[in-house]
C-alpha cells in the first residue's frame, strides 16, 4: 500500500503538464504487463535521495550516477537529517558506476535512453515508485517523452492477489519466490561498506521481481502466503488480541 505520502506526490504528477500524459499510461495488471512484453524494452529507474547521490537505470546492464554535490548542499543534506548523519551506502555488485554532476545528470540519463533498443516502447518500471517520479519531473523532464507506459511492480503483485491490502516489501516478495537472502542484504563482513540501500543493487532485485511474478508458480506461492496472512489476522480478531 503506497504511504501518505506517496499518494499526495502522485496526486500532485497527475496535474503537471511534463509528466501528466505518461502518469495515465499506468499498467496495473498482470496482462497488462504481458501485453507489453509483446513490443516493449523496460528501464528500471531507482533512487536513493538521502543523500542524493545514486541514480541506477538497468537495462540489460546496471548503469549507476553517483552524482557530485557541492559542499553547500551537502551540509544542507546533513542539516537536514539531523543527528542521524548522511547514511554509508553498500558498494555496488552488478554494472558499472559513473560520476556525475548534478547539472550534468539529465544529459547522462538521456544518453544512456537514447543508447537502448530504439524500436521497441519503453516502459518504465519500478517498486514504490514516488520518490523515482519525484526526481524524474523535477530533476531530469527530458527522459519522459522516451517512455510510453509505466508500471509499478507492486501494483502487479496486488493484482496477481486480487488484494487492495498490504503488499510484502521487495525483498520479502523475493525471499517468497526463493532468493537467498545473501543475493538479497549484505552479509555481515560487508557491514564496513555501509548497509544503505545501494540504487543499482536495487535496481537489479526489481527487474528480478518483474521476471518472478511472470512465473505462474510464484504467482500460486504469493497468493498462498496471502491468504496465509489472511487467515491469521482473522485468528488474532477472535481472540481478541
Amino acid at each position: 500500500m503506497e504511504n501518505s505520502n506517496g499518494m499526495a506526490a502522485y496526486e500532485q504528477l497527475q496535474g503537471e503538464p511534463v509528466s501528466s500524459e505518461l502518469f495515465h499510461n499506468r499498467i496495473t495488471t498482470m496482462q497488462g504487463l504481458l501485453n507489453a512484453l509483446e513490443d516493449s524494452a523496460f528501464i528500471e529507474i531507482d533512487t536513493e535521495h538521502i543523500p542524493i547521490c545514486k541514480i541506477c537505470l538497468q537495462e540489460l546492464t546496471s548503469h549507476i550516477f553517483n552524482i557530485n554535490l557541492v559542499k553547500e548542499k551537502q551540509d544542507e543534506i546533513i542539516r537536514l537529517r539531523g543527528k542521524g548523519g548522511v547514511p554509508t551506502r553498500r558498494r555496488h555488485r552488478f554494472g558499472r558506476e559513473q560520476q556525475v554532476d548534478l547539472e550534468n545528470l539529465e544529459g547522462a540519463i538521456v544518453d544512456f535512453i537514447q543508447g537502448c533498443d530504439s524500436k521497441a516502447n519503453l516502459v518504465l518500471i519500478g517498486f514504490e515508485m514516488a520518490a523515482e517520479w519525484t526526481y524524474l519531473s523535477r530533476n531530469f523532464p527530458q527522459a519522459i517523452p522516451f517512455f510510453s507506459a509505466w508500471v509499478d511492480l507492486r501494483d502487479i503483485a496486488k493484482d496477481v492477489t486480487s488484494s487492495v491490502g498490504i503488499i510484502p516489501g521487495l525483498v520479502s516478495l523475493l525471499k517468497i519466490f526463493g532468493y537467498h537472502w545473501k543475493d538479497l542484504q549484505p552479509g555481515r563482513k560487508n557491514l564496513t561498506d555501509g548497509i544503505a540501500d545501494n540504487a543499482g543493487d536495487d535496481a537489479v532485485a526489481t527487474c528480478a521481481l518483474a521476471n518472478a511474478l511472470l512465473d505462474s508458480g510464484n504467482q500460486e506461492k504469493l497468493k498462498f502466503r496471502r491468504e496465509c496472512g489472511r487467515i491469521a489476522r482473522i485468528s488474532t480478531k477472535k481472540k481478541g488480541f
